[in-house]
């Protein structure tokens, strides 16, 4: 992984490039650039995940994050990405991974905090 920022006169440039290999042939490669923006806090989301085994029992999430969304392709927010591209190949990634796919949404989570709860 590799993180660098530009700024000047201008808005602040991030780059990033993440690379991912293993052993057994798979690779996911990642570059982006893009310009950063005011992040968005959401409001606390909780989330019950309940047993399949024992319907009574389930865990809860609670969930805060802030985010900055970059690109999105269904609500058309500034686009603020600058550069970006993506490969995933080798082995069982190969048939996952064919050229075809299409990113949907581009978002950076500046921050995120996370509970997990029994009742």
């Amino acid at each position: 992984m590799r993180r660098s920022l530009a700024s000047g006169n201008g808005p602040i440039l991030e780059t990033q490039d993440w690379a991912f290999a293993a052993a057994t042939g798979e690779r996911l490669a990642m570059h982006i650039t893009y310009e950063r923006g005011v992040g968005n806090k959401g409001n606390p989301a909780e989330i019950r995940f309940y047993s399949a085994k024992t319907p009574g029992f389930y865990q809860i999430f609670r969930q805060e994050q802030v985010l900055d969304i970059l690109r999105n392709v269904t609500t058309n927010p500034p686009d603020r990405v600058k550069e970006f591209s993506f490969e995933g190949s080798g082995g069982s990634y190969a048939r996952l991974f064919d050229g075809t796919e299409q990113v949907l949404s581009w978002d950076n989570i500046l921050w995120i905090n996370r509970s997990v709860l029994l009742p």
